[in-house]
């Protein structure tokens, strides 16, 4: 077989001249759109984390990740849609993941006119990779994930993509990538590294001799299996390799529960010379049982007051292994008092069924923030769990289980209305430390420490604001990454800003409406400091789901020597102004969450969401008190003693009107009405609990809280 001289194989001509101008590659590198950031450095240099967050999807568990080779092969990419037909993932390379001419040359986010033949002097091996070579193994990069998968099959998405198209095609020169599986076979035996990286309904192992165009340099090379080929030879669009395949799915049937080691693997063959890379999408690897809610995360919100609907599980296609499969109902809530009882284990018998449940939440007087409702999905003696959450918050303190009487005293009032205790508060943690020097070419790490009433970022509108202060004279070498608790990375913002100055009151909300780099690929100089509210770069679903409590940690890294700077500080502040994304609808057609009016009458809100429901009446009325006097009435109603255990006495303001008294069971009944203040007749036949105590009269509507030991 003819090859190409050995000489040319590190010093093509057609690109040995635009080498010369590789200063100028760097710029038309940074108009394009695919963006790559080495597992060199922070934040995506842990390679357990890495294959965690941004490989494994549902229904994988992984229990231990080991890499063989250098990091500088693999990076993180994203906005790949248009470039590779993936837009996030991981991409693993014979050479080297970004542009760095200090560390060897080009990456995969430059252009197809350009030449990716780096030389990583990867000293590891792969054994089922080694097997199926022509020739030995050069700058080999190698993932062994050990995992169990949930199901019974399981898959992922990738592309395969070679500096070595097409003038190497039908040559030893057949860079070598495979993704191996070992493990019990449902058919019978064990995966002995078998490899599943195959053409699609072929036997063919996904190779450039498998998958290649007309190749005139190699006799007999006739093109095979181009309906997977797209030719980038010689072009001015990413990625820099000069041909790539289609989006393939490796797919493989396994045993739920069982564990098995997948070995990914890529390296040049005979020679470190003309790169190969294999991009894996984000999250694709995946076992997944199909167990679903009728609630989504963002709306699982039920107030005490509310009037829940039935929610509902649904599983479909279970594997026979799994079956039967227990429902367990948990949290902190607790069954049969801050809800009505329903029963705690349920059974799913077959492979396609629904289970349904009324969550009922019992009204009661105490300040307990988020409790949880839980149902626990899982399979006797197996590996799979699944989880869904609701939860139970305390009403807002305007709530009273009786109509709010309001007066107008003589001039417009504003109803307001709020879903639960959280709608109308914020909680913001600022850095602990003063303003901390960024070191260049590392990542300062600065942490804050939360403690809220919420344990999970179920809704990431929880989430208010990420505030940042950074002092830099070139803050395109700037990279700041948001870490939560559970080690999950968001990208904040990226080069973004040239050789502008500055992030000064920068902030990173879900409810920005523009992105921080604009529709461009970075945002220009003039954007710098970029002071206001925006987008991340990185979409908010990353860090969804993390913890709430524990330590958040803001990554800043300068990746350039050229200038120094400072991170002032920063902040990260939650609200619950949105959580449970609840409507408002009066009975005036307003959609708002508060209501002016100037006239008399009864005014009705609903308040809803996917979930659940309450209404909430109003009376205004005209018959007022002087303003004044409501404004100096601080203790309308007082409760001696509170708790009591026999006799109590209601003590009511001297200068109001009132005209009844009601007591509220936890359950909002009726228990008790009285026209005026004194002793509360019958205190002593009321059982123990809490009470509400609603004082009725023409300046308005108080309601204080009751306690019987």
């Amino acid at each position: 077989m003819l090859f190409l001289p050995f000489f040319n194989r590190f010093y093509p001509l057609k690109k040995h001249l635009l080498l010369l101008f590789s200063c100028m590659s760097i710029f038309s590198a940074n108009a394009q759109l695919l963006s790559v950031t080495s597992c060199e450095q922070p934040p995506y240099d842990n390679m357990t984390d890495l294959i965690k967050q941004h490989l494994a999807g549902s229904g994988i568990e992984v229990l231990s990740v080991t890499f063989g080779g250098e990091k500088k092969a693999v990076g993180f990419f994203t906005d790949g849609e248009e470039v590779i037909g993936l837009k996030r993932g991981i991409i693993m390379t014979s050479g080297q993941a970004t542009t760095n001419f200090a560390n060897g040359g080009i990456g995969v986010d430059e252009s197809g006119d350009q030449f990716a033949n780096n030389q990583n002097f990867s000293f590891a091996t792969c054994a089922p990779l080694a097997d199926i070579a022509t020739d030995a193994l050069k700058d080999v990069c190698v993932f062994q994930i050990t995992f169990k998968p949930y199901s019974d099959s399981l898959e992922f998405s990738y592309a395969f993509a070679s500096e070595e198209y097409p003038e190497y095609a039908c040559s030893d020169f057949n860079d070598l990538f495979g993704f191996f599986l070992s493990g019990a076979n449902p058919d019978g035996g064990l995966y002995d590294n078998q490899n599943i990286a195959l053409i699609p309904n072929t036997n063919l192992p996904v190779a450039i001799n498998n998958i290649h165009p007309y190749n005139p340099a190699q006799p007999n090379c006739t093109s095979l299996n181009t309906q997977y080929y797209f030719d980038n030879n010689n072009s001015l669009a990413q990625p820099v390799y000069d041909g790539f395949t289609s989006i393939f799915k490796a797919k493989a049937r396994v045993i739920p529960c069982s564990t098995y080691v997948m070995t990914l693997a890529i390296a040049d063959v005979g020679d470190a010379a003309y790169d190969s890379g294999v991009f894996l999408e984000a999250r694709s690897f995946e076992s997944a049982v199909e167990v679903s809610a009728s609630f989504d995360p963002d709306v699982a919100v039920l107030p005490e007051n509310a009037q829940a609907d039935s929610v509902f599980l649904t599983f479909a296609n279970l594997p026979p292994a799994l079956l039967p499969m227990d429902v367990t109902i948990g949290g902190t809530a607790i069954n049969g008092l801050d809800y009505l009882l329903i029963d705690s284990v349920y059974a799913v018998t077959q492979p396609n069924q629904t289970l349904g449940f009324l969550i009922q939440p019992l009204t009661d007087t105490l300040d307990e923030a988020f409790e949880t409702v839980e149902f626990v999905v899982g399979a006797p003696g197996s590996c799979f769990y699944k989880s869904f959450t609701l939860n139970i918050a305390d009403p807002d303190s305007l709530y009273s289980p009786v109509d709010t009487i309001v007066n107008l005293n003589g001039g417009p009032v504003v109803l307001k209305v709020a879903s639960n205790f959280a709608a109308n508060r914020e909680w913001s943690f600022p850095s602990a430390s003063g303003p901390m020097a960024i070191p260049a070419m590392n990542a300062l790490v600065s942490p804050i420490q939360v403690n809220l009433p919420m344990d999970t970022l179920l809704d990431i509108m929880a989430l208010k604001s990420v505030c940042i202060n950074i002092d830099h004279d070139f803050i395109d070498d700037v990279d700041v990454y948001l870490k939560a608790p559970n080690g999950y990375i968001l990208e904040l913002t990226t080069d973004n800003g040239a050789n502008g100055d500055d992030y000064v009151n920068t902030c990173f909300s879900p409810r920005a409406t523009e992105s921080i780099k604009g529709d461009a690929p970075f945002a220009p100089a003039s954007a710098s400091p970029f002071t206001g509210e925006w987008l991340p770069e990185g979409p908010w679903s990353d860090i969804a789901g993390a913890p709430v409590n524990g330590i958040w940690s803001l990554l800043v890294i300068d990746d350039n020597q050229g200038f120094s700077g400072m991170l002032n500080d920063w902040s990260i502040s939650f609200a619950g102004d949105l959580v449970g994304r609840f409507d408002y609808n009066w009975n005036t057609g307003e959609t708002s969450s508060s209501l002016q009016v100037s006239a008399s009458g009864e005014y009705n809100v609903v308040v809803q969401n996917a979930v659940s429901s309450f209404t909430q009446k109003f009376v205004v009325t005209g018959e007022v008190a002087t303003k004044d006097l409501q404004d100096n009435i601080t203790e309308p109603l007082q409760i001696v003693p509170n708790p009591y255990t026999d006799d109590v006495v209601l003590i009511a303001d001297h200068r109001l009107h009132v005209e009844r008294i009601r007591v509220y069971d936890l359950n909002g009944s009726l228990v008790h009405e009285q026209s005026k203040p004194g002793r509360l007749t019958g205190a002593e036949k009321l059982a123990r609990g809490l009470y509400s105590v609603v004082l009725t009269c023409q300046e308005g509507q108080y309601v204080q809280k009751m306690v019987k030991n």
